[in-house]
Protein backbone atom coordinates (compact mmCIF):
# COMPACT_ATOMS: atom_id res chain seq x y z
CA UNK A 1 0.00 0.00 0.00
CA UNK A 2 1.41 3.31 -0.91
CA UNK A 3 0.45 4.65 2.43
CA UNK A 4 3.29 2.28 4.37
CA UNK A 5 6.03 4.11 1.55
CA UNK A 6 4.80 7.68 2.34
CA UNK A 7 6.41 9.93 5.20
CA UNK A 8 4.22 9.99 7.88
CA UNK A 9 3.84 13.86 7.88
CA UNK A 10 0.84 16.04 8.43
CA UNK A 11 0.13 16.92 4.80
CA UNK A 12 0.25 13.19 4.62
CA UNK A 13 -2.24 12.46 6.56
CA UNK A 14 -4.79 14.79 5.27
CA UNK A 15 -4.46 13.34 1.41
CA UNK A 16 -4.28 9.88 2.62
CA UNK A 17 -7.71 10.53 4.43
CA UNK A 18 -8.81 13.06 1.37
CA UNK A 19 -8.02 9.85 -0.86
CA UNK A 20 -9.75 7.04 1.20
CA UNK A 21 -12.77 9.25 1.23
CA UNK A 22 -12.69 9.82 -2.77
CA UNK A 23 -12.02 6.15 -3.37
CA UNK A 24 -14.71 4.87 -1.20
CA UNK A 25 -17.44 6.48 -2.84
CA UNK A 26 -15.86 4.37 -5.97
CA UNK A 27 -17.40 1.45 -4.04
CA UNK A 28 -21.10 2.60 -4.19
CA UNK A 29 -21.84 2.39 -8.62
CA UNK A 30 -22.88 -0.88 -8.46
CA UNK A 31 -25.75 -0.26 -6.37
CA UNK A 32 -26.39 2.92 -8.45
CA UNK A 33 -26.13 0.94 -11.71
CA UNK A 34 -28.43 -1.81 -10.85
CA UNK A 35 -30.85 1.27 -9.76
CA UNK A 36 -30.72 2.80 -12.88
CA UNK A 37 -30.47 -0.07 -14.79
CA UNK A 38 -34.21 -1.58 -13.43
CA UNK A 39 -35.36 2.03 -14.09
CA UNK A 40 -36.74 1.41 -9.79
CA UNK A 41 -35.59 0.58 -6.71
CA UNK A 42 -35.98 -3.68 -6.77
CA UNK A 43 -33.84 -3.80 -3.38
CA UNK A 44 -34.84 -3.60 0.40
CA UNK A 45 -35.90 -1.03 2.53
CA UNK A 46 -32.85 -1.62 4.75
CA UNK A 47 -30.19 -1.97 1.37
CA UNK A 48 -31.90 1.74 0.76
CA UNK A 49 -30.84 2.87 4.03
CA UNK A 50 -27.34 1.44 4.36
CA UNK A 51 -26.61 2.28 0.57
CA UNK A 52 -27.05 6.16 1.84
CA UNK A 53 -25.89 5.91 5.14
CA UNK A 54 -22.24 4.60 3.39
CA UNK A 55 -22.35 6.73 0.84
CA UNK A 56 -23.43 10.10 2.90
CA UNK A 57 -20.20 9.65 5.38
CA UNK A 58 -17.95 9.63 2.39
CA UNK A 59 -19.05 12.69 1.15
CA UNK A 60 -19.21 14.82 4.57
CA UNK A 61 -15.71 13.28 5.20
CA UNK A 62 -14.22 14.61 1.72
CA UNK A 63 -15.92 18.26 2.18
CA UNK A 64 -14.83 18.10 6.30
CA UNK A 65 -11.17 17.03 5.26
CA UNK A 66 -10.75 19.84 2.50
CA UNK A 67 -12.02 22.57 5.63
CA UNK A 68 -9.23 20.93 7.69
CA UNK A 69 -6.28 21.02 5.33
CA UNK A 70 -7.47 24.89 4.01
CA UNK A 71 -7.64 26.09 7.74
CA UNK A 72 -4.41 24.13 8.38
CA UNK A 73 -2.64 25.69 5.22
CA UNK A 74 -4.05 29.03 6.39
CA UNK A 75 -2.70 28.74 9.68
CA UNK A 76 0.39 27.84 8.44
CA UNK A 77 0.86 30.56 6.25
CA UNK A 78 -0.55 33.45 8.86
CA UNK A 79 1.13 31.76 11.78
CA UNK A 80 4.13 29.82 10.36
CA UNK A 81 6.10 29.81 13.96
CA UNK A 82 3.06 28.52 15.92
CA UNK A 83 2.37 26.15 12.98
CA UNK A 84 5.78 24.41 13.10
CA UNK A 85 5.68 23.86 16.54
CA UNK A 86 2.02 22.65 17.18
CA UNK A 87 1.32 20.80 14.12
CA UNK A 88 2.07 16.98 14.94
CA UNK A 89 1.54 13.46 13.23
CA UNK A 90 -0.19 12.71 16.36
CA UNK A 91 -2.65 15.66 16.03
CA UNK A 92 -3.14 14.91 12.63
CA UNK A 93 -4.48 11.57 13.06
CA UNK A 94 -6.31 12.65 16.07
CA UNK A 95 -8.10 15.21 13.78
CA UNK A 96 -8.22 12.94 11.11
CA UNK A 97 -9.99 10.48 13.47
CA UNK A 98 -12.40 13.29 14.46
CA UNK A 99 -13.47 14.51 10.74
CA UNK A 100 -14.60 10.72 10.22
CA UNK A 101 -16.54 10.59 13.95
CA UNK A 102 -18.06 14.14 13.06
CA UNK A 103 -19.25 12.72 9.29
CA UNK A 104 -20.68 9.49 10.60
CA UNK A 105 -22.61 11.13 13.19
CA UNK A 106 -23.45 13.85 10.67
CA UNK A 107 -25.29 11.21 8.11
CA UNK A 108 -26.92 9.45 11.33
CA UNK A 109 -30.14 11.02 10.10
CA UNK A 110 -30.21 8.49 6.91
CA UNK A 111 -30.37 5.57 9.12
CA UNK A 112 -33.67 7.08 10.25
CA UNK A 113 -35.26 9.18 6.96
CA UNK A 114 -34.20 7.31 3.86
CA UNK A 115 -37.34 5.12 2.72
CA UNK A 116 -38.03 3.01 -0.33
CA UNK A 117 -41.73 3.55 -1.75
CA UNK A 118 -43.73 3.96 -5.05
CA UNK A 119 -44.36 6.83 -7.21
CA UNK A 120 -46.55 6.22 -10.57
CA UNK A 121 -45.74 2.70 -10.16
CA UNK A 122 -42.04 2.26 -9.50
CA UNK A 123 -40.02 1.87 -6.76
CA UNK A 124 -37.80 4.24 -5.34
CA UNK A 125 -35.13 5.09 -2.51
CA UNK A 126 -35.48 8.76 -1.27
CA UNK A 127 -35.03 10.68 1.47
CA UNK A 128 -38.51 10.50 3.82
CA UNK A 129 -39.18 13.91 5.92
CA UNK A 130 -41.72 11.96 7.75
CA UNK A 131 -40.53 9.20 10.44
CA UNK A 132 -41.24 5.68 9.30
Amino acid sequence: MTVFRMSGTVTTIWFFNLALADFTVLLSPPLSIHYAAFGQWTLDSLVCKLYMAFLAPNFFASIYLLVLISVDHCVSVLHPLWARNHRTVRRARWLSLGVWLLAATACAPYLKFQATGEVNGCGHCYFSSTWN
